[in-house]
């Protein structure tokens, strides 16, 4: 994880970190943070916190939740502050993989209260489709620690 320094809107670390935490991520970890970063000096980088939160969960590994949060977020669909996505999400996770597969149909409730919630279409076979496909992610992630 890159040493920082928290500010109110941007925060700072040491380039020469971006390697190390770099492996704990997600390929496309170092371009993500490269494009969205302002080089300092020749060991100071900065970015937006704003950013960085958004770079730091998306290329994080994590449970079904996380996975599912991380697989709807590239189709544009982003917890907010009066959802109860994080939540769920960290349900999910702490549940895990085999609860998830179990009761995928309260999970897809849970995205169709949402989705009506915010007046977006909802169609269940594809909903199934992410929440399995997040689920297969996890796993994939779960094997190789």
């Amino acid at each position: 994880m890159p040493e920082r320094t928290l500010r109110t809107s941007v925060i700072n670390f040491q380039a020469d970190s971006l390697e190390e935490a770099a492996k704990q991520r997600r390929p496309g970890y170092l371009e993500a943070v490269r494009a969205a970063s302002t080089v300092v000096s020749d060991d100071l980088w900065q970015m937006p916190l704003e950013d960085y939160q958004r770079i730091r969960e998306e290329y994080s590994y994590g449970g079904p939740g996380t996975e599912l949060k991380s697989l709807l977020r590239k189709i544009g669909i982003k917890a907010t502050p009066n959802c109860q996505c994080n939540q769920r999400a960290k349900v999910m996770d702490a549940r895990g993989c085999d609860w998830c597969e179990e009761n995928i149909e309260t999970i897809c409730e849970w995205i169709k209260e949402e989705s009506s919630k915010r007046g977006m279409l909802f169609v269940k076979s594809a909903v199934k489709l992410m929440v399995r496909h997040a689920i297969r992610r996890a796993r994939a992630v779960a094997s190789k620690e």
